[in-house]
């Protein structure tokens, strides 16, 4: 009796280790929504504001974010570097316009300007994957009536999406 009590404590103990070390998150998934208007491509972000915040402090270890604040600054270089975005040629910058938190989401808005008629766009959506390997961004992509849609599983994963109408 001693020892199955022994045993159960080593195993809470354990469980508890485990716990601390991979926590039970169900699930490592962000949604991005692109839309193209006339002169401007906006990306909206939705993401779990405990992954973000791990990321940022992941990619800029002296960083002054807090889980309740991260700085525009820290999430303007982590995008920057594990979004991209571009006409086939020419990489388009994006700016953080926005973000909010609504429970343990984040929304983040990024705006850029569109390259005057372009026929193609060029993704890569690898943000998170340096510390989730089971992350997948899935990519909504609007023009007009126009959508296209991707999921991205690895950090090195481009999409081209035709624009063609």
């Amino acid at each position: 009796m001693i020892y199955i009590q022994s045993l159960v404590c080593v195993l809470l103990g354990v469980m508890a280790h485990i716990e601390i070390i991979w926590p039970t998150h169900g699930i490592y998934l962000s949604v991005l929504e692109v839309s193209l208007d006339e002169t401007t491509i906006s990306v909206e972000v939705k993401v779990f504001s405990d992954d973000l915040y791990d990321a940022i402090k992941n990619y800029r270890p002296g960083t002054q974010s807090t889980q309740d604040n991260i700085l525009d600054e820290d999430l303007n270089a982590y995008f920057d570097h594990y979004l991209v975005l571009g006409d086939g040629a020419d990489r388009i910058p994006l700016v953080l316009k926005r973000q909010r938190v609504e429970g343990d989401t984040r929304f983040l808005s990024f705006r850029g300007s569109r390259p005057e008629n372009p026929s193609v766009l060029q993704l890569k959506a690898g943000y998170f994957f340096e510390l989730f390997p089971m992350q997948q961004n899935i990519v909504k992509l609007t023009k007009g009536s126009m959508r296209r849609f991707a999921i991205f599983k690895t950090s090195e994963q481009v999409e081209s999406f035709n624009l063609s109408d």
